[in-house]
């Protein structure tokens, strides 16, 4: 175990004799109250076959993002931080998982060591974080998630979401604004975006004058289906009306809600009823 291995387990305390602690539900019992399968296997072959299972989805996820030991909590997959970092770093010492940044992705947080097998840049580590924080928050809404190498090459936007709706396919390109883009730039993105009929969703960490601003320069470039919010809003419910769009009025993004312990991937599992943004 290297220094980044020793950091990530500094503060864990004694650990447990299973890393990988009750994360799903206890053994013989498929979390509807029924009994499955598994528990006919015995106590041993139950707990092993929970600890696959979080493995595989801990994998899944860190294939296409970044994972952290609160976002194993926030998934269902750990009880705890501490039994999150165990995990975490177990993985990371059987050489399944790759140690990425230490990162304080805003400012008056706290550190998180995350871990990826997805091979992102550490000179944007800042951005990789959030981006995959926000990913994270539309798990188990989607048909389809999108970023990196697998985005349109045209437009490559940071995150593409795809939903559907009894009317149809709909389809979202989201952008992580942190700032560090000047308008003029910017601009030249809405350009970019414009290829596509998809709808534009911007995340920026900045203040509203920059959540104006940037709405001003998608007006300029011709857009009209482009909506902002900021981080913060963003982070206490994505589901909420918090986008705000080229008229000023806030809006709601409404994707379908499935089953929230499943890990979806792409062309995932059938869907219920979504609607595209809205008023109401």
């Amino acid at each position: 175990m290297d220094a980044r291995s020793n950091a990530e387990t500094a503060d864990l305390g004694s650990a447990s004799a299973n890393p990988f602690e009750a994360a799903l539900p206890p053994a013989g019992h498929d979390g509807a109250g029924s009994t499955s399968s598994v528990g006919a296997a015995g106590p041993a072959e139950a707990e092993a076959a929970r600890s696959d299972e979080i493995t595989e989805r801990v994998l899944e996820l860190a294939d296409e993002h970044i994972v952290w030991a609160q976002s194993l909590v926030d998934h269902g997959l750990a009880r705890s931080r501490s039994g999150a970092s165990r995990i975490l770093t177990k993985l990371f010492d059987r050489k399944q998982l790759k140690f990425f940044a230490r990162c304080r992705p805003l400012k008056g947080t706290k550190p998180h060591y995350g871990y990826s097998n997805a091979g992102f840049k550490i000179d944007n580590k800042e951005h990789e974080f959030l981006l995959s924080a926000i990913a994270f928050k539309f798990l188990g809404r989607v048909k389809a998630m999108r970023r990196g190498a697998r985005v349109n090459p045209l437009t490559l936007p940071d995150l593409e979401l795809d939903t559907e709706t009894p009317d149809g396919e709909f389809g979202y390109d989201l952008e992580m604004d942190t700032g560090s883009m000047s308008l003029t730039k910017m601009a030249a993105r809405f350009r970019k975006l414009k290829l596509t009929d998809r709808t534009v969703l911007i995340v920026t960490t900045r203040r509203k004058t920059r959540l104006e601003n940037l709405l001003e320069t998608a007006r300029k470039e011709g857009r009209e289906d482009v909506y902002a919010t900021t981080i913060t809003r963003f982070m206490a419910d994505p589901f909420a009306r918090i986008w705000t769009g080229l008229d000023g009025m806030n809006y709601q993004v409404n994707f379908p809600e499935t089953n929230p312990a499943t890990i979806p991937v792409e062309n995932g599992g059938p869907l219920e009823e979504a609607l595209p943004l809205e008023t109401a």
